[in-house]
């Protein structure tokens, strides 16, 4: 069973995943935590030198990144829980600071690839349950805050705005990931109550 857990940054994705996997494990279940990108991207540094340049190159290795760890658990047993997922990318790089980074060719490239690669995931690894956390923007704007990230701490704050909208108000984005779920599910994530958060989603996949 493909579960995914998604939202905006600062939402507290990693540490619901973590908490949901370990209560699935209290209850004896075959759990695979599936988490974002362990090792640094080798374009990070250049792209932050030169965005125009680097942008399409950056894009692509972050999607096939989760794509093919998405493709390696396509047949494992029990519940594999993504915290993010392929299905994110889109979201993502269809922000105006990152999209128009790219002229009109590599963007058109960058999203037939990723249509393609989305289509091998429906066919193979559908997400059954795909369960899109949110809390106010003012909340998620403290979480961000407190948590302190050094590469956080410069982000302009239209760029959380930016990004809020696109996983929670953009409708072409959420058609995109419909079609990609059998069940797509708001929880909601203002309280600071882990427990509860996951005991919520604990009743749908019972």
């Amino acid at each position: 069973m493909n579960i995914v857990i998604s939202g905006t940054v600062g939402i507290g994705k990693s540490t619901i995943s973590k908490e949901l996997t370990k209560h699935l494990k209290e209850q004896k279940k075959d759990v695979f935590l599936v988490e974002e990108l362990q090792k640094e991207d080798p374009f990070l540094d250049r792209y932050y030198e030169n965005r125009a340049a680097w942008s399409f190159l950056i894009q692509i290795n972050f999607v096939m990144d989760r794509f093919n760890k998405v493709h390696a658990y396509r047949k494992s047993p029990g519940y594999i829980i993504f915290d993010r997922h392929f299905l994110d990318d889109y979201i993502f790089s269809s922000l105006p600071i990152i999209k128009d980074d790219m002229n009109n060719l590599t963007w058109s490239a960058y999203s037939a690839l990723n249509h393609e690669l989305k289509n091998q995931i429906n066919n193979e690894a559908k997400v059954d349950y795909f369960f899109l956390l949110k809390a106010d923007f003012k909340e998620i704007l403290k979480r961000i805050e407190t948590r302190g990230r050094e590469s956080e701490k410069e982000v302009d704050l239209n760029y959380w705005k930016k990004l809020y909208e696109h996983y929670y108000n953009n409708q072409e984005i959420r058609d995109y990931i419909l079609t990609s779920v059998k069940k797509f599910i708001i929880i909601d994530a203002n309280t600071t109550n882990i427990n509860l958060i996951v005991e919520d989603i604990l009743k749908y996949l019972k």
